[in-house]
């Protein structure tokens, strides 16, 4: 009887586990036995191993925080090899548990390689987790050349949430007199007459900037002839698409507003750093991001190296409309494509004007619903399309007008101007 009651109890126990770890969303590690390099400590300093390093992109996150993205850096001789697979794991009572993902979820399965000197970035989220994450202490794990790797963070107290998922306080919420000491200590670039401040942080965004995982932003702030403020966020927050917002409220001169436009690359001319909807540089064109002293080398060669390989795939031009939902680009030529959630086809400029040698040299919006397309002709003279794209189909995309000049386009207040 006593047997019974003993197996009875430790039945009670298993139920009370099982129902236990269902609460939590953890279930015992599958790594348990095996061994696992870690390279990121919440304890010490991250440590090489072997030449591979991985890391979180912050330490501490927030419980609001949807995501932590991981980089792996390939600082060994030799490329390795690794697929999309990943595990999180959480610390309880001493013991490591893995978190367990919803139900049928699933990872693809491509065999990925890094070369040596070469970084990549994992996007690890947590809503594909059956439980929630709440504080405490978490690990990445992830398997790297048939090795186990993890880095080891915290779920807690951060300045890393949801509202703002790089630390910064959002623009509208910065008070009036905000000043350059609070901005330095915040960790915003200070473009001032006696040089830049925290320029490390400059290095550390471009050289992850490009990577179509990577989730990031940089603060900039600058300074009026008046000596009046005002701050440029440039936000990676997703592929192709670099989000800026211009604060100009602290300028008694200017618009007094907060502005958001959007772009698709980030150029160099050697000595400063631009964004832009063109892959070469125009600084006559571009938007500069800095001003007073030397902006680090490093960065600037991060950048000039952005679109130098023949793979990637980089139109010459890119283009989102003013809301960031559709973008249109082109290489040359007379074709061009549009591309927005759901949907995306290929273009060409009308038939009837199409020419041997045409060039298409720019895409600009007019507004939200109306694109204009520029071709130079092989006389040298411009041709202008404008094209009305649909919002939500691809099937409502039609040529609203054309004309030919033998001048350039000009902008007025938003209005395209195109001189006869």
């Amino acid at each position: 009887m006593k047997q019974r009651i003993i197996l009875l109890s430790l039945l009670t126990s298993t139920v009370l586990f099982l129902f236990c770890s269902c609460d939590n969303g953890t279930a015992q590690s599958r790594l348990e036995g095996q061994t696992v390099v870690t390279t990121q400590t919440i304890s010490a300093e991250s440590t090489p191993a072997s030449g591979i390093m991985m890391t979180t992109q912050y330490p501490v996150y927030d419980d609001s925080c949807t995501y932590v993205s991981i980089v792996i850096e390939n600082n060994s001789d030799n490329a390795i090899e690794y697929g999309t697979e990943w595990m999180m794991e959480k610390k309880v009572n001493g013991e490591w548990r893995q978190m367990e993902f919803v139900e049928n979820f699933a990872f693809n399965q491509p065999l990925l390689s890094l070369q040596p000197g070469e970084a990549d970035i994992d996007i690890c989220t947590l809503e594909y987790f059956r439980g929630k994450v709440t504080d405490g202490e978490y690990r990445v794990v992830k398997a790297l050349n048939g090795v186990w790797y993890a880095a080891e963070f915290q779920i807690g107290e951060s300045p890393i949430t949801a509202e703002s998922p790089h630390g910064f306080t959002p623009l509208e919420k910065l008070p009036e007199n905000y000043s350059v000491d609070t901005a330095v200590a915040d960790g915003v670039v200070v473009c001032g007459y006696d040089g830049i401040k925290n320029e490390e942080k400059i290095t550390e965004f471009f050289q992850y900037a490009n990577h179509r995982d990577w989730k990031g932003q940089l603060r900039i702030a600058r300074f009026t002839v008046e000596g009046d403020m005002t701050i440029t966020d440039i936000v990676r927050a997703q592929a192709d698409r670099i989000d800026t917002y211009c604060d100009f409220t602290r300028d008694n001169w200017g618009s007094k507003e907060i502005t958001l436009s959007y772009y698709s690359y980030f150029t160099t001319d050697g000595s400063n750093i631009y964004v832009s909807n063109h892959s070469t540089c125009d600084p006559y064109q571009d938007r500069e991001l800095f001003s007073a002293g030397d902006i680090p080398a490093e960065a600037i060669e991060a950048v000039a190296s952005y679109y130098g390989n023949p793979y990637g795939n980089f139109p010459a031009i890119a283009v989102y409309s003013p809301d960031g939902v559709v973008k249109v680009s082109s290489s040359g030529g007379i074709e061009f494509s549009f591309n927005a959630p759901g949907w995306g086809t290929i273009w060409e400029i009308k038939k009837e004007n199409q020419e041997d040698g045409m060039n298409i040299i720019d895409l600009v919006w007019q507004d939200n619903d109306i694109c204009m397309v520029m071709a130079e002709k092989p006389d040298g003279t411009f041709y202008y399309e404008f094209i009305h794209v649909d919002r939500e189909s691809m099937k409502n995309i039609k040529t609203v007008s054309y004309t030919a000049s033998a001048y350039r386009y000009e902008n007025y207040d938003g209005q395209i101007i195109i001189p006869e």
